[in-house]
């Protein structure tokens, strides 16, 4: 059988997908199956863009897989509303420099980075990723985040963590708007430290190795599936084989 060695970087979304489901993230990065954007992402990436258009901000750089960005008349409206109850926070950020920056870690530099924590890691491909705004005077990062419902998510803070170490700013928060009735606007601060680095750096190193030890099998078979709430956007949802089992 022809092995498949498909991608040519990490990124945080992809990781996660490994940890959630190693046989989404095979169909996703190695087998390229896709599904449409959902309403959720789309309102999500709309308001990452809305918040820099109100800083006369234009994204630094383009993402590889952008996608153009449809809302519905009444999402438009509580986009707005959104927007401009997050900039009214007082904790809201204020003078960012940048939005959609692009970030791009060889291997080399990872293992230097990770070297200064202390730590002896390795990784085979270079890690890619976007943060979402940031002020660079401030050396401060920011993931805005919009959701159903409030509440921090381990993977959020594990995101930022990867973007700090590779761009060493020293300050990260997570600021969430959420969808309901009545929006609430949230500030989780995420700790930029020695410990918290070197987990981030652990955690990616040793998800990596996995991926590439299912790259080197060159088939997808013994991967396991994990049904679970993001299965919706799995491309293989309705031909899961454990799904179906479960749903017998």
């Amino acid at each position: 059988m022809e092995k498949l060695n498909a991608i040519n970087h990490y990124s945080v979304s992809s990781l996660e997908t490994w940890v959630s489901c190693p046989m989404s993230w095979w169909s996703k990065y190695v087998l390229k199956e896709t599904t449409p954007s959902t309403s959720a992402a789309s309102f999500g990436s709309a308001f990452d863009k809305a918040v820099g258009e109100a800083f006369n901000l234009k994204p630094e750089d383009s993402r590889e897989d952008e996608k153009e960005i449809v809302l519905p008349p009444e999402d438009k409206e509580e986009l707005e509303a959104m927007v401009d109850g997050y900039l009214s926070q007082p904790w809201a950020i204020k003078n960012p420099s940048f939005i959609q920056r692009k970030i791009l870690v060889p291997p080399s530099h990872f293992e230097s980075l990770t070297g200064g924590l202390g730590l002896s890691l390795n990784i085979k491909r270079p890690i890619l990723g976007y943060i979402d705004i940031g002020s660079d005077a401030d050396m401060k990062l920011v993931d805005l985040k919009t959701s159903s419902r409030q509440g921090m998510q381990v993977k959020w803070a594990f995101q930022l963590l990867v973007y700090a170490l590779a761009t060493q700013f020293t300050t990260a928060e997570i600021h969430l708007g959420t969808r309901t009735k009545k929006p609430g606007f949230f500030r989780y601060y995420v700790p930029v430290d020695k410990a918290t680095l070197s987990w981030a750096a652990s955690y990616f190193a040793f998800y990596a190795s996995q991926i590439e030890a299912a790259l080197e099998s060159g088939c997808s078979e013994g991967l396991p599936c994990r049904p679970d709430y993001y299965c919706s956007w799995c491309a293989r949802n309705l031909s899961c084989p454990v799904k179906l089992k479960i749903n017998l």
